[in-house]
């Protein structure tokens, strides 16, 4: 299992309705069934939206650095997500 990062410093208010709160173990597995699991709680959460844009905006893009899921997403689809929207602000 990869070892969860530490949280960030910065909390966002939407993080206290998170579904995922207290379980990052789950996004940060190696595990086919943790990130199944992951993904499928994201889909039920109430700050799926405010979660991708946090993403977005504050996540490291070197892959290695982060190999967990976020907004029901894995790091390389973040990534195009990113790439996407900047191509279409360009």
């Amino acid at each position: 299992m990869v070892s969860p990062r530490e949280r960030p410093l910065r909390d966002p208010e939407w993080t206290d309705q998170a579904l995922c709160a207290g379980r990052w173990e789950m996004f940060f597995s190696n595990e086919l069934a943790d990130k199944d699991a992951a993904r499928r709680l994201c889909r039920r959460c109430p700050v799926i939206a405010p979660c991708l844009e946090d993403a977005l905006t504050h996540e490291s893009w070197n892959v290695r650095e982060h190999a967990g899921i976020r907004a029901g997403l894995s790091p390389q689809q973040l990534l195009t997500v990113r790439r996407r929207r900047n191509r279409r602000s360009a």
